[in-house]
């Protein structure tokens, strides 16, 4: 398993694609879900791939892994001294077994290194630690990946795809939303990879919602909406703002509309030195109608917080006071019961059945409410999903579609709604714009504050620093567990933010840089 760090650059790209893709078309129902996209990788280029949630790139990728089958189209891979080209990938959804360790999903789809009497299992673990170290994985070759952080176990999956190219073979890497759960260290670390398979001569396909990644990493931008390929263009042809209008067929503005604050005196939420594995005497007060952002450099505890807050996670110490009384929240059963939603960040292992409908998803946790003399009155659970499918702009709008086949981000406004619909007096939100386009980012913030406004108290657990003082009455700080600054008001700003999580003052903070 070669790292493809250890590349070294070839010639220059050639005008030869390594991979042709012609008229590709899928559909699952009447409407294609993709229709006629065509497109080419050459050597050494990196290309976006970039559209809206639901407008057919992640089934494209999986047209290209052999997942699906395409209805009709082609896919041309070029040989190069009778040598057909690797095609390697990381997948949305990682692709992982989480009982398996990481030197076992390591091997899947690579293989071991045989010794005389068959796997050499110290070949095998000096490899896996060689990429453990160059990722930075928290882990160890026997750990199991389903006992690692979501970042761990996405560093696992790119690197395994990583270990798959040979240097001085045809390849082509396929990464779809590598850095949607990274924060800014991991993503610069899996862009300069990137870059240089590229200068290895290695084509690269790159799927991303984080348009300032795009710009910063690719040559080339191939843009889809509904279900068409609407541009492929050099990326330095273009604006972001650009990219955002040809995405969504309209422009869109730029910030999102702070509306006035609906924080009222009675405090819902009081928390006192609560304190886990990672956090450290977290404390704040929490009010009927606001909204409460708590961000951080990866690994500064806010995800904890929010595990905590829903009984996934017990406390090692401090208090948890709902309407003033002290409350123990020892399971995620109980946290409904005392009026709290959670959103986690993981939407497909957590917060979602990817085999059960969309109704199914939206009405489980108020089921009870659609019963009627023993009898589960389905027409009302229909007519709830729809309502909210319209109102949260949910792609395609069909309740008894399986929500894994739902795009990513339309997989988040379901699970946003299931809990909205039971009328949550607190509402947790752990990074709830992960892998969500431009356009559906606005629609639930949006969604967000009119909540707040009916008097939901919304704490908004967050990486996304430029949207946190948009949404946020109050942003709590924390760097390494530990609260550090909690801003409001004219100190509330994007490089606020960044000056308390790096400690600096607010001049001299960094900005985040992909080159």
């Amino acid at each position: 398993m070669e790292s493809v760090t250890g590349m070294t650059p070839t010639a220059p790209r050639s005008d030869e694609p390594l991979l042709r893709v012609e008229g590709l078309t899928k559909s699952f129902g009447a409407a294609p879900v993709v229709n006629n996209v065509s497109f080419e990788i050459r050597s050494g280029e990196i290309v976006g791939l970039i559209g809206p949630n639901g407008c057919g790139k992640s089934t494209v990728i999986k047209m290209l892994s052999g997942f699906h089958e395409p209805n009709a189209g082609r896919i041309h891979k070029a040989e190069r001294n009778g040598c057909p080209v690797t095609l390697a990938f990381v997948h949305q959804d990682k692709g992982l077994i989480p009982t398996l360790t990481i030197v076992e999903n390591l091997a899947l789809g690579v293989g071991y290194t045989q010794n005389q009497v068959g796997i050499d299992w110290d070949a095998a673990n000096a490899a896996a630690e060689k990429l453990i170290q160059e990722f930075h994985i928290r882990g160890e070759p026997a750990s199991e990946v389903g006992s690692l952080a979501p970042v761990d176990a996405t560093l696992v999956a790119i690197a395994r795809a990583l270990s798959r190219i040979t240097p001085g073979a045809p390849s082509v890497l396929v990464m779809d939303e590598p850095t949607s759960s990274l924060g800014e260290e991991e993503t610069a670390r899996v862009l300069q990879a990137a870059r240089k398979a590229a200068a290895a001569g290695v084509g690269v396909l790159f799927v991303s919602h984080r348009l300032d990644e795009v710009i910063a990493v690719t040559d080339r931008v191939l843009i889809m909406r509904d279900a068409v390929l609407v541009a492929d263009r050099a990326t330095s042809s273009l604006t972001k703002d650009q990219m955002i209008e040809l995405m969504l067929g309209r422009t869109l503005e730029s910030t999102i509309h702070k509306v006035r604050s609906s924080r009222s005196d009675h405090v819902v939420l009081r928390v006192t030195n609560l304190t886990g594995r990672r956090l450290k005497g977290c404390s704040f007060d929490l009010h009927v109608g606001e909204i409460i952002g708590v961000t951080g450099l990866l690994g500064s505890g806010k995800s904890e917080l929010g595990r905590m807050l829903f009984g996934i996670q017990t406390s090692v110490s401090g208090d948890i006071e709902v309407d003033g009384a002290k409350v123990t929240i020892a399971s995620p059963k109980q946290a409904p019961k005392l009026g709290i939603g959670y959103v986690p960040p993981d939407r497909r292992a957590l917060g979602g059945i990817l085999n059960m409908t969309a109704l199914e998803n939206f009405t489980l946790p108020s089921l009870g409410s659609f019963v009627r003399r023993a009898f589960l009155r389905r027409s009302r659970e229909e007519a709830a999903v729809l309502a909210w499918m319209q109102k949260a702009k949910v792609v395609p709008p069909f309740p008894n579609q399986d929500f894994g086949l739902f795009s990513g981000g339309n997989q988040q406004r379901l699970v946003y709604g299931k809990w909205i619909h039971l009328s949550p007096r607190i509402l947790v939100l752990d990074d709830p714009t992960v892998g969500v386009d431009v356009g559906a980012v606005r629609d639930l913030y949006e969604i967000i504050q009119e909540e707040a406004a009916k008097g939901c108290a919304i704490l908004l657990l967050s990486a996304e620093w430029a949207d946190l003082p948009r949404v946020c009455d109050v942003v709590l700080v924390l760097d390494q567990g530990r609260p550090v600054a909690s801003l409001s008001g004219p100190a509330l700003t994007a490089d606020g933010i960044a000056a308390a999580a790096f400690g600096h003052s607010q001049a001299a903070a960094p900005k985040p840089s992909y080159n």
